[in-house]
């Protein structure tokens, strides 16, 4: 099926040439004379391509632009700015208003076909990595869902069945043991569900392009944040069920099994997300430590604006994949290690990250130790006095 392109521009006599060069390379062609009735048509007739001058009466390229990328139907089709602006401010404020490329005029007709066919294949390319990704979230689905909920859901069905069937013949301790059992397991099926939700949610609204609203985290301050019990309990949550169920544990969280040193700067993140993405990477790296070793997290302000923070546990290598993954489901090396998880913790962290602006890289993956990074935007700060860095160490 041929594609079709989508000709927004004021000069009817551009128009002609711009149709016949691209019907003689086997394009349909529509037109519109300025922006408002560019975006009418291709709301109407779902170009595959669009080219679009910049100045032209009514709404401009600029305006059409915007108003397209708003739009969820035309928020990935592609748009080539036609003009003969060649300032570079002109180009930034296209591109930053959704443009994807610019065609100079004048042009060949082999130039205008080259720059339409080019957009056409880099889409095509995106599109067939985006459906790749989602099989691979669909196997994952399929693997992980039902063990993460059959898991607890049989420890409830199980306890309960006994305690109807016997209830009379269990002793007292017995039977608080099993409730004991049943409350915890109910406990891990809500946070598994609620974890998917939010998985959901997050990578659904993920091509919609809008990182949350700004706001700034005082990082050394943070320190105290990260020491609290609500932060272990976060960190605990995201933990498997057998692991978060010991009351040793909340005290080695609290002592020597965590460690931080954050250097002071003013973090542009929204404080709930961070805090999600750190204890679900200080979970991960608890998961896959060695019995015993330190997980530790260490945030520098780098030249540029960033602020790293290095999150680095002593345990098995990584496979190579694990760099490629972003907000996918998927859990690295289940069939050689036997913790529990879906990899969902790290699939919340690059959607979270996403939405903020930040990324997530692993730097090192040897085991020796492991450090995955979180790179987020931040304003310097002046260092605090000396005898103020606190440490969540016992």
């Amino acid at each position: 099926m041929n594609k079709t392109v989508l000709v927004i521009d004021d000069s009817s006599v551009l128009r002609d040439i711009m149709r016949e060069v691209l019907e003689d390379a086997g394009f349909n062609v529509i037109e519109a004379p300025h922006g408002q009735l560019g975006l009418e048509r291709a709301q109407q007739l779902a170009p595959d391509i669009v080219l679009c001058d910049i100045n032209m009466p009514v709404l401009d390229g600029y305006g059409f632009v915007q108003a397209a990328r708003a739009h969820e139907h035309l928020r990935t089709v592609p748009i080539l700015m036609v003009t003969a602006m060649a300032e570079k401010k002109s180009m930034r404020r296209a591109m930053e208003a959704g443009a994807d490329d610019f065609l100079s005029k004048p042009f060949t007709p082999e130039e205008l076909v080259s720059a339409v066919t080019g957009q056409l294949a880099r889409r095509e390319r995106h599109e067939a990595d985006t459906e790749r990704s989602l099989d691979r979230l669909r196997g994952a689905l399929l693997t992980s869902v039902p063990h993460e909920l059959r898991t607890p859901l049989t420890n409830i069905l199980g306890y309960s069945q006994l305690l109807i069937a016997r209830g009379g013949r269990i002793s007292a301790d017995q039977q608080a043991d099993m409730h004991r059992h049943i409350h915890d397991s109910a406990q891990r099926l809500s946070r598994t569900i609620g974890r998917y939700m939010a998985w959901s949610e997050l990578n659904a609204a993920r091509g919609g392009g809008q990182l949350r609203s700004g706001e700034r985290v005082d990082a050394h301050g943070l320190t105290d944040v990260l020491a609290s019990k609500a932060f272990r309990t976060l960190v605990l949550d995201s933990l498997p069920g057998e692991w978060a169920s010991l009351p040793s544990n909340d005290r080695m969280l609290a002592g020597r099994l965590l460690r931080f040193d954050l250097a002071p700067a003013q973090i542009h993140c929204h404080c709930d997300d961070l805090l999600r993405v750190l204890a679900e990477l200080i979970s991960n790296g608890i998961k896959f430590s060695v019995p015993g070793a330190t997980v530790s997290l260490e945030g520098r302000m780098q030249p540029g604006g960033d602020y790293h923070v290095d999150v680095r546990n002593h345990g098995p290598a990584l496979p190579a994949q694990v760099q490629k993954v972003s907000g996918a489901l998927i859990q690295f090396g289940r069939e050689q290690h036997e913790q529990q998880g879906s990899g969902l913790g790290l699939a919340l962290c690059g959607l979270l990250a996403q939405r903020n602006g930040a990324g997530v890289q692993w730097v090192r993956t040897d085991g020796a130790p492991n450090v995955v990074r979180l790179k987020l935007a931040a304003r310097a700060v002046a260092e605090p006095q000396a005898g103020s860095e606190a440490s969540a160490a016992a």
